[in-house]
């Protein structure tokens, strides 16, 4: 927008033709503004061009153009340029006008319109003549793909599809739009007549179909457009094509103009083909004539017209059109009365349909009306004597169909007569023929819980007690499926009491089927009906079903009417807890031991805690431990496992948890009290030694081992159960072995090896080193230092220490003082009798003995010491004894390192150190090959060095692993020599050295850091699981070898412990309670690594399970109460004689628990298991799925009844 400064300039800059022009028909008006006192004008805005050149001013055109060149192809809001505004009102001059500048003639807008698509929707007929002589593109297609034909078609505007037509070299009038569809369609569509007759003569093709596959034939047909389709039957024969090809152009499915005409359900698109002569079986690709469909929608008026004028093309051969089969061998009447369509069913029949046509499942359509629950279909096909004996290939008749399909559809009086003439007409009793599976009506009705269907098949005389080719009657189909109102008119029938006990093909009885699916409601019926307690053919009682089934109310009902079945045995022996245990049933289970079943083993030996353990069946085992009877369970000789905690260390270490836990009782005291008390029960932390005795027996020598003292503990070892051997009851129970006897025989053996230790280094050290190198008169002299390591001896002193043979009698001519007499005695008897000990190890170890390591090192300690204290006797020393007295005395303070293992304060730490120490070692041994590289690589460049620190290789070895821990003496051994050009090799010398440098005191020893410090986690582990395991072998070997009765007088078979009791002596019991309190901290840090915790998680998950077992009592009391209201609801529905619709179907009952349904279906086995032994996962996936919907239903209904 322009401003302006004066009114006069305004029009000083208009000219006076265009004022003239424009003075009637735009009145510009002067917009002043606020700020100043200009004013702007709406032909001065960018817009206004659009519409100069809608109302044709051509010379405000003109100088809008002359000012501004790139208005010619601007838009506007909706994206029309000039060109597109003049060709909506018709300005040719316009047009001229912009054409003749170069607009763009093909522009779009915003939805791909050129000028063209406006002009064909305003009906402009001299503007489309005009655009396309100035070579517009009548084929474009806008966004919607539409053509211009394509919008003069849909407006119904001939004349421009004429104009459009005269222009064959632009615009195609067949060409395709939407799904390829050609303008002919949409007049089709449309039902545009005029248009179409047009479009003919204009040269459309009616053979030309769209990507679906219809021609404009079926569009017209399918769309009812009977004038279209009237007008395209007509002027097509004109235009060369015959009446039965027009008919006959087919879509995608084959179908013809007349199944199309038969879908769109209207008359007088039927009527226009028939007139024309289609046929009506003409057959699609399903082998379905025009006269199925018909049948199949059920419009009376169009089955009577098709069949009429075909009766009038075919008058001898029209009733094959009412035999004529789909590829599902149906006719026209299996149609019919497969969608109910009774007044169409009525007309086949009249016109000799054959009324018992059998399909390809040779169902009849009587059959089929029952299927789809064709009441009236089904009322009409018997009215006209359709054949009731007419069953499937699976041999269902009409009732079979009504069950499982219809429901009860019928009145009781329309099927006594159906069944009445059925019996009197074709000799059939429909109540009782039975299917391809042996199945009657009524074992179908009992089977869905159709309660209506089954009162009246039952009242008509249906025989209650007939049964399948598996041997199940009715009554076991109601009990598999739980259907408990079906099951009381069962059993009040007159062959009620003498059905309750008959059984199936497996010897189940229906008080069998009802408890192996949790039905307690059934299983109440029947014993109270007087159901006997029979066993199967696998000798299994109702009790053994519903124990693997995990029925707990089930399994309470059956004991509360029959006690006696608790402990009864299958034909392998197996009682109903071990059924639930084989089904990993532990609640189950812990309802069985509550009602103090046997514990008996089955016929392999079993008990049902060795099923538990053996099959690692985590519940059922922890299930049983907390039950009030796991004493009992644990002191059961096992014939699997001899012990059943050794199964559970081996199987089920967190059930053995379990176990540890309940023998730890702590007290209800405060933490913090002087009272608070934590009593350890050890009953199963030892086995007496004539039990153990006995088992080992009957074992191999390779299987004596596990049977040893401390059983429990060793079987932990073995297996590495650290969270078991860490445990407060494990950990006590060695505390007081420790307490008992451990600690005295460790004390005895430490002294003992303390004064060994002392006797050998007392020895040591009375000898003066200094009398080997001289005599007695130059027993004062002392040996110099050796100043070049050659082989050459040149002193006395020096053949001496050369010669490892050369024996001085010092020892002899000094006087030997008593006390280094029995120091020597001591040793001497030491080492004799360790190497005794060491010899009946071996005996007793054989190969195993030498998979210790310790052994060796006992081993060379003990002979070193034998090679330097026995010559002593005689008084000579040699080199020899003097080099064993080193390895000895270092062995025997290293051995007093092992011994410190055992103590539980510093054990730990013991056992880290000997960890580490076997990382570092095999670490060295595969990085060695680098200090030998380095070693000789030395050697060699530095053999100069007159210090002799390279002289050998094996010395420049041992040098190289020295540097590495503590650096080089740089500055002596390369600067000076470097300085001073005696450095041979001087750069390769020191990219030795810093390759030395990265690769050994980097590298190397971060690895070690990293090595011995960042799997400091698990060797805790390890250390802890050996420290405790020394301690176990300790007490084993204790116990292997003492006597009896020394062990029954010290061991306790329980501790109690008051952790915040001081003693007697005040300032004592402080002082003790301090040390207490830091060895457990120790403990805790090292021994359980949580057990600080223990206490309060402890507590806390008590509290934890006491609300949610009283949430769960709760809830038990809401059901009940639910439960007890639902049945006096139906009471007073009953007394006031209200009838549900839900009342006809028999719903069955819940399983008790949706839980107990999970399991089941997981611990189905196979798919191809007997019918009634998958039950269970059949009740899961399809009958409980469909219980929950109508009990919600009925009870909504008889509230709203009773409201």
């Amino acid at each position: 927008m322009r401003f302006f400064s004066s009114l006069a300039h305004i029009v000083n800059w208009r000219s006076n033709d265009d004022q003239k022009v424009t003075s009637d028909v735009l009145k510009a008006p002067i917009v002043r503004t606020h700020e100043s006192d200009d004013i702007c004008r709406i032909e001065d805005s960018p817009f206004y061009i659009f519409r100069a050149s809608g109302q044709g001013l051509l010379t405000v055109v003109e100088r809008l153009l002359d000012e501004d060149e790139d208005r010619l192809n601007a838009k506007d809001s909706r994206g029309w340029t000039c060109l597109h505004h003049a060709s909506a009102r018709a300005k040719i001059k316009i047009i001229d006008l912009l054409l003749g500048r170069g607009a763009d003639i093909n522009a779009t807008d915003d939805e791909g319109n050129t000028a063209l698509h406006v002009a064909a929707e305003k009906n402009k007929r001299d503007v489309i003549e005009h655009l396309l002589v100035h070579g517009a593109d009548g084929n474009k297609l806008n966004i919607k793909h539409w053509a211009p034909i394509h919008i003069a078609t849909m407006l119904n505007h001939p004349a421009i599809i004429e104009e459009l037509a005269a222009f064959p070299d632009l615009v195609d009038v067949n060409i395709g739009g939407l799904n390829s569809g050609t303008a002919l369609h949409l007049a089709a569509i449309f039902d545009l007549p005029e248009v179409c007759s047009v479009l003919l003569k204009v040269g459309c093709k009616m053979c030309q179909p769209c990507s679906n596959g219809f021609y404009p034939i079926h569009m017209a047909a399918k769309n009812a457009s009977t004038k279209t389709l009237e007008q395209l039957l007509q002027q097509g024969e004109g235009m060369g094509y015959t009446r039965v090809l027009m008919l006959g152009f087919c879509d995608g499915e084959n179908n013809s103009p007349l199944h199309s005409a038969v879908n769109s359900g209207d008359l007088g698109a039927v009527q226009v083909c028939l007139n024309h002569g289609a046929r009506i079986d003409v057959r699609q690709s399903d082998q379905a004539t025009a006269f199925h469909l018909a049948a199949t929608q059920g419009t009376l008026s169009i089955v009577k017209a098709m069949f009429e004028a075909h009766k009038c093309a075919s008058p001898i051969t029209y009733t094959e059109v009412l035999q004529s089969r789909d590829v599902l061998e149906m006719t026209p009447l299996h149609r019919a009365a497969m969608f109910d369509h009774p007044e169409v069913v009525r007309y086949l029949i009249e016109q000799g349909s054959d009324i018992n046509a059998l399909d390809s499942e040779q169902r009849s359509p009587l059959l089929l009306a029952a299927v789809r629950c064709g009441v009236s279909s089904i009322r009409v096909l018997l009215s006209h004597n359709a054949s009731l004996s007419v069953r499937d290939d699976e041999k269902h008749n009409l009732l079979h169909f009504m069950v499982i399909y219809s429901g009860s559809i019928l009145t009781e009086a329309e099927l006594g007569a159906i069944c009445a003439k059925a019996q009197v007409e074709e000799n059939v009793n429909l109540l009782n023929q039975k299917n391809v599976d042996g199945c009657t009506p009524l074992h179908l009705a009992s089977k869905q819980g159709n309660l209506r269907f089954t009162e009246s098949l039952i009242a008509l005389g249906a025989t209650v007690n007939l049964k399948n080719n598996e041997d199940r009657s009715p009554l076991h189909f109601a009990a598999r499926y739980g259907r408990v109102n079906t099951i009381r008119r069962l059993l009040a029938s007159h062959l009620g009491p003498n059905m309750i006990n008959e059984t199936d093909g497996g010897g189940m009885t229906a008080l069998h089927i009802a408890s192996m699916n949790g039905y307690a409601k059934v299983v109440q019926i029947l014993l109270h009906k007087g159901a006997l307690l029979h066993k199967d053919f696998l000798g299994r009682t109702p009790l053994h079903l519903a124990a693997e089934g995990g029925h707990n109310p089930t399994i309470r009902l059956l004991l509360a009417f029959h006690a006696n079945l608790i402990d009864q045995c299958d034909k392998e022996n197996n009682t109903a807890l071990h059924f639930a245990a084989i089904a990993n049933k532990p609640q189950a289970c812990e309802l069985l031991l509550s009602y103090n079943c046997s514990l008996k083993d089955n016929d392999a030996g079993r008990s049902a805690f060795d099923i538990a353990i053996e099959n690692a069946q985590v519940e059922v085992a922890a299930s049983m431990i907390q039950h009030d009877r796991w004493k009992e369970l644990l002191e059961r000789p096992s014939t699997l496992y001899k012990c059943a905690l050794l199964g559970l260390i081996q199987t089920l270490p967190e059930v053995h948890k379990l176990v540890l836990d309940r023998c730890r009782q702590i007290s209800n005291a405060d933490i913090g009290s002087p009272e608070y008390c934590e009593k350890y029960d050890f009953a199963f932390m030892q086995v007496t030694r004539q039990k153990l005795n006995q088992w080992r027996k009957s074992l191999n020598e390779g299987d004596k081992r596990t049977f040893r003292p401390l059983m429990t503990l060793n079987t932990m070892v073995k297996y590495g159960r650290v969270e078991l051997l860490s445990h407060p009851v494990c950990l006590q129970f060695l505390s007081m072995k420790w307490r008992a006897y451990g600690c005295l025989f460790y004390a005895v053996n430490l002294t003992i090896y303390l004064l060994f230790i002392a006797a050998l280094t007392g020895v040591v050290a009375s000898l003066d080193p200094s009398l080997m190198w001289g005599s007695d008169d130059e027993s004062s002299k002392q040996p110099g230092p050796v100043d070049m390591p050659d082989n050459n001896c040149t002193s006395a002193q020096e053949e001496q220490f050369c010669d490892p043979y050369a024996f001085l009698d010092v020892v002899r001519k000094r006087e030997m003082n008593a006390i280094e007499m029995i120091m020597m005695i001591y040793v001497a008897v030491f080492v004799v009798a360790n190497m005794f000990k060491e010899f009946l190890q071996l005996i007793e170890q054989k190969c195993a003995y030498f998979t210790d390591p310790v052994n060796f090192t006992e081993w060379t300690l003990y002979i070193t010491s034998a090679m330097f204290v026995f010559p002593l006797f005689g008084g000579n020393l040699s080199v020899t004894q003097w080099g064993c007295c080193a390895v000895a005395i270092f062995l025997a303070w290293f051995n007093l390192l092992l011994y410190l293992q055992r103590l539980d304060s510093v054990g730990i730490y013991v056992v880290m150190f000997l960890q580490i120490l076997s990382t570092v070692i095999r670490v060295m041994v595969v990085f060695s090959v680098l200090l030998i590289a380095f070693g000789f690589t030395f050697h060699i460049l530095l053999s100069y060095d007159p210090r002799g620190s390279f002289y050998n290789p094996f010395i420049s070895v041992i040098h190289a692993i020295l540097v590495t821990m503590g650096g080089w003496e740089f500055n002596t051994i390369f600067v000076e020599p470097f300085l001073d050009g005696k450095l041979p090799f001087p750069y390769l010398n020191f990219f030795f050295l810093v390759l030395f440098i990265i690769l050994m005191p980097i590298l190397f020893v971060n690895l070690l850091i990293g090595l011995a410090v960042g799997d400091i986690e698990m060797i805790l582990k390890d250390a802890k699981l050996k420290r405790l395991a020394m301690q176990v072998e300790y007490h084993t070997d204790l116990e292997d070898r003492l006597p009896m009765w020394f062990l029954n007088r010290v061991d306790k078979l329980s501790v109690s412990i008051y952790p915040n009791k001081c003693s007697s002596s005040r300032f004592f019991g402080q002082l003790m309670s301090a040390f207490n309190a830091m060895t457990n901290f120790n403990s805790a840090t090292f021994a359980d690594g949580s057990s600080s915790t223990d206490l309060r998680d402890t507590v806390a998950n008590n509290a934890l399970f006491d609300e949610v077992g009283k949430s769960k009592k709760r809830l038990k009391e809401v059901q009940t109460q639910l439960d007890k209201q639902y049945d006096l609801l139906r009471l007073i529905v009953q007394k006031m004689d209200i009838i549900s619709e839900a009342d006809q179907f028999d719903e069955g009952e819940e399983i008790e628990s949706s839980k107990l349904q999970i399991n089941t279906l997981t611990n189905s086995s196979s798919a191809n298991e007997d019918f009634f032994e998958s039950s269970r996962r059949l009740k899961t996936c399809s009958d409980n799925s469909a219980t929950k919907p109508r009990s919600t239903l009925r009870a909504k209904s008889l509230v709203n009844k009773l409201s």
